[in-house]
């Protein structure tokens, strides 16, 4: 690392990796909700209960987490 190095990842303007984005809100969701409490992360009885398909789950917790950084 360099100092002023940029830190922007031109592989991430690739539409190959376009899933990444959502994935990647999707874990920020878990981590802000499984920290302030277990029962509501994304791996969690609740949360598999209330969607119980995978891409429902990264979806519904990708919106949570963009919605909890504004």
């Amino acid at each position: 690392n360099q100092p002023r190095q940029s830190f922007v990842c031109e592989a991430q303007r690739d539409p190959e990796f376009a899933n990444l984005y959502e994935a990647t809100w999707a874990l920020i969701a878990h981590e802000w909700r499984a920290t302030a409490n277990p029962e509501d992360g994304f791996f969690s009885e609740k949360s598999i209960a209330q969607w119980p398909d995978l891409n429902e789950r990264v979806k519904a917790f990708s919106q949570f987490g963009q919605e909890m950084y504004k």
